[in-house]
């Protein structure tokens, strides 16, 4: 790249009255053999895959989809790869904008919210909201839903707790 670019200042600067236009046309070949080509989107199991392996609001959604199924019913504050990987199950999002039950006035009543959704839907699994959403964390650890749920994944932005009734089943061999 820096040469084209070099090679293109020499050019502008020669003494000849044409060197302009052939210094425009060796630059704007430079940057286009140089320039980086778009990748193609991966497709839907490439980006769950890109994603699984950079961010750790996942862990655990792999093992749920194995040993329980993939028509389970799990609250988690993402929805696209849960979705992706749970594509017969039923995602509740705790962030609220495609659970609009949940989405309250301040965080104390989306809190309260989340907290009697939890309680009512008795999902099979909860992946806690990324700490960002300190209030909805807050009702989810003090209420009363979560008192049937074994945390199973400890590392990660999105602690997973799994239903006391369905631990057998989340544990099954790799």
């Amino acid at each position: 790249v820096y040469g084209s670019y070099g090679l293109a200042v020499l050019i502008a600067h020669a003494p000849r009255p044409e060197a302009g236009p052939v210094a425009a046309g060796v630059l704007a070949l430079g940057i286009v053999a140089t320039a980086d080509r778009p990748a193609l989107p991966p497709d839907d199991d490439g980006y769950v895959a890109r994603l699984e392996a950079e961010v750790t609001s996942f862990r655990g959604l792999r093992q749920l989809a194995r040993c329980l199924g993939t028509d389970v019913r799990v609250m988690h504050s993402e929805i696209g790869v849960p979705g992706m990987v749970l594509r017969d199950g039923h995602v509740t999002d705790l962030g609220g904008l495609m659970s609009p039950a949940l989405l309250g006035r301040g965080e104390a009543s989306a809190g309260d919210a989340v907290e009697a959704a939890c309680l009512a839907e008795r999902p099979d699994a909860v992946f806690l909201p990324h700490r960002n959403y300190a209030a909805l964390n807050r009702a989810l650890r003090e209420g009363d839903c979560l008192k049937g749920y074994e945390r199973v994944v400890a590392k990660g932005s999105s602690p997973l707790y799994v239903r006391r009734d369905r631990l057998a089943a989340y544990r099954c061999a790799p």
